[in-house]
């Protein structure tokens, strides 16, 4: 999957004036890469030179051991790339130094799986060179949804990711939850949330509850009531009392009423008033 390779290479190689009666001695040793679509190379094929195989660098060990320090062991890293077929081979050319090769790491390097901004960015390998920025889209995570656009974010070439746009917010009836993790929790028993937002639910208004989780909405007590135009976040309220002191007066054709405002308004402040009238038949 990745583009650039990362060799990490332990080594130790032992100094040129610790072996005796040499002729001929090195410190360093060279790495060469060589691409390839298929694992068909032999003891021959491709041919074991500088023209075949591409080098990557003279490798020189910053500790050398010997006779007397024993214990040094050397660890340098590499980049390959950009690779553009399907694998590749890997040589070391050693021409006269005294040379432990110990292990020899491949890798590439990826942003790792994140929970950002209530969006789930999964793994991504990093671009082809150290200055490429591979663009990721978020998921939102599971009860929210997205605010305006697509949340999306960059890999950066060092495995870390950068430049965090978009976000998710929890559906009504999630909150979020930020001690544990981010993730959006159903409201609590009790509580509610009317709209999507990342803040938390919100206690029943008064005379109205909630008997179930993830609420949007709690369902006023018994012999209590919303009018239509009601929001959610209102409290609920009871019907008002009849009119005081009503009187009435007729003139011929027409009837003059008059009477005082209830004595219980029943917690509303827009109170109207509905009258019906009859003809008799003698």
């Amino acid at each position: 999957q990745g583009r650039r390779i990362y060799v990490e290479i332990k080594f130790s190689i032992r100094e040129c004036r610790d072996i005796p009666n040499v002729v001929s001695c090195k410190e360093t040793f060279d790495l060469y890469y060589f691409e390839s679509d298929y694992p068909d190379a032999t003891d021959e094929e491709p041919a074991w030179n500088d023209r075949t195989y591409t080098k990557v660098d003279r490798i020189a060990a910053d500790g050398r051991f010997s006779h007397v320090n024993t214990e040094i062991i050397n660890t340098e890293v590499r980049d390959i790339g950009p690779i553009f077929k399907r694998g590749f081979y890997l040589a070391f050319q050693d021409s006269g130094a005294c040379i432990s090769l110990l292990s020899v790491r491949v890798y590439y390097k990826v942003c790792p799986t994140i929970t950002e901004h209530y969006a789930i960015f999964n793994k991504t390998v990093t671009g082809p060179s150290i200055t490429s920025l591979v663009q990721a889209e978020g998921q939102c995570i599971p009860n929210s949804e997205s605010v305006g656009r697509q949340p999306t974010v960059q890999c950066t070439g060092t495995g870390e990711w950068t430049l965090f746009t978009g976000s998710c917010r929890c559906l009504p009836g999630y909150e979020p939850q930020r001690m544990v993790a981010q993730r959006c929790d159903a409201c609590k028993e009790g509580t509610f949330k009317p709209n999507a937002g990342n803040y938390e639910c919100i206690p029943c208004p008064l005379y109205s509850h909630a008997h179930r989780t993830g609420e949007t909405r709690c369902t006023c007590d018994r012999g209590y009531y919303r009018s239509p135009r009601d929001k959610a976040t209102d409290l609920c309220t009871a019907p008002p009392s009849k009119p005081r002191n009503i009187i009435s007066t007729v003139n011929m054709t027409t009837v003059e009423l008059q009477w005082e405002t209830p004595v219980d308004n029943g917690g509303r402040h827009d109170l109207r008033y509905k009258i019906v009238c009859w003809r008799c038949h003698d």
